[in-house]
């Protein structure tokens, strides 16, 4: 039998296709070099709009709220929490996805464990619908906002992602008629939030995109930020805030630590639509407003280009001192390479389903138990409908 060949394109499109990559390519990084250029001058003449304290405030060591927040890192007991969900699984008519959330503790040894793992079951039968899908996303939501309640108050929480999440919820829920249920699960989840607080808490949002920091710094007087996204903030910043702390003698041998990040800013409703609606419940509950900054952990330890944002409640402090705090909390939980807290990774890996045997499992395991139910309802096999549910 002939060999199959491969589809390629004929001689005339890779030509062009090729001018055009190298077109694509120069002006994007004729594009990038311009900003960075505009970034690193504005940072070195006015570096102020975007520093969430005076220099020394950046350093670990004792008196600054870096240090605070470091200190109480490694010294108490530390939760993380996050929600996950499976894909859609096939079962006879219908659709069943499976989700889960998960709390997890660091112990001041560094040692840790599991404290909650919740499981819930969502059965769909029109898994194409917008309101299936929301379905799915708000019972992940709301098991997760369970998990946070469970732990809040007893130790600073470090939750897997922003606090506001995700911003279009509320919008989708209306269009979809699930009102009452995702009012439920903002009650819920605000609770948790307000709780949790008095403790400590921060969410860690690891893939940065968009412009939702450094838009608001430029709005508020850094001009030098138009058109800069926020992980190109971030890569600035890292490498502002390392030359910063070698001069203050940190980063050295023997020397103290620095933390990264940048000065905090309300977290703005064009970027995170629902932020009203969890600052509303907030003022019943003790008051608060929702700020979010850059972070970038270990710039003393080589990172310098893996940046993530934070989120945190602030009740009539002072924004840039919490934003400090919050970030030595992350520098002194970080896991080299990775960048990540350990309470942030432990817990999305305790409730997270990624391998195609469990998902397997789960079907299995969901089938078996519906092949019994059909005999009880006194359906025997051969009709078709055992068919339906064993997919052969």
């Amino acid at each position: 039998m002939a060999r199959r060949r491969r589809r390629e394109g004929s001689y005339e499109y890779w030509v062009e296709a090729i001018e055009r990559a190298r077109k694509a390519g120069g002006e994007a990084a004729r594009g990038s070099a311009r900003l960075w250029r505009a970034i690193t001058r504005g940072l070195q003449e006015r570096p102020e709009p975007l520093l969430a304290g005076p220099p020394r405030a950046y350093l670990v060591q004792e008196g600054t709220p870096a240090w605070e927040g470091y200190r109480t890192a490694l010294t108490s007991r530390v939760y993380g929490v996050d929600s996950s969900r499976t894909p859609l699984i096939r079962l006879g008519f219908a659709y069943v996805s499976f989700a889960s959330a998960a709390a997890v503790r660091v112990e001041p040894s560094g040692s840790g464990g599991v404290e909650h793992v919740l499981v819930r079951e969502v059965i769909v039968e029109e898994p194409g619908a917008d309101a299936a899908g929301l379905q799915l996303t708000l019972e992940m939501f709301r098991l997760e906002a369970e998990a946070l309640r469970r732990v809040a108050g007893r130790g600073p929480v470090l939750l897997d992602g922003p606090l506001v999440d995700p911003p279009s919820l509320a919008g989708r829920a209306g269009a979809a008629g699930l009102d009452e249920e995702f009012l439920e699960y903002l009650d819920l989840r605000v609770r948790g939030i307000a709780r949790a607080t008095s403790a400590g808490l921060v969410g860690f949002v690891k893939r940065l995109g968009g412009r939702l920091v450094a838009g608001a710094l430029e709005a508020s007087g850094a001009g030098y930020l138009a058109g800069v996204s926020d992980a190109l903030l971030g890569a600035a910043l890292a490498g502002y805030i390392r030359r910063l702390a070698e001069s203050l003698g940190a980063c050295g041998s023997g020397g103290p630590l620095a933390v990264a990040v940048s000065r905090p800013v309300p977290l703005d409703p064009r970027g995170a639509a629902d932020a009203r609606l969890y600052e509303e419940r907030l003022t019943r509950l003790g008051g608060g407003r929702i700020y979010t900054a850059i972070v970038i952990p270990g710039v003393c330890r080589g990172n310098t280009w893996r940046a993530a944002r934070i989120e945190f409640v602030s009740r009539g402090g002072d924004p840039g001192r919490e934003a400090l705090y919050y970030a030595g909390m992350v520098e002194a939980l970080a896991l080299p390479g990775v960048w990540v807290p350990a309470p942030v990774l432990l817990a999305h890996r305790a409730c997270t389903i990624r391998r195609r045997e469990s998902l397997r499992l789960l079907r299995e395991a969901a089938s078996r138990y519906a092949l019994e139910t059909l005999r009880l309802e006194g359906l025997e096999p051969g009709g078709g409908i055992e068919e339906a549910f064993t997919g052969s």
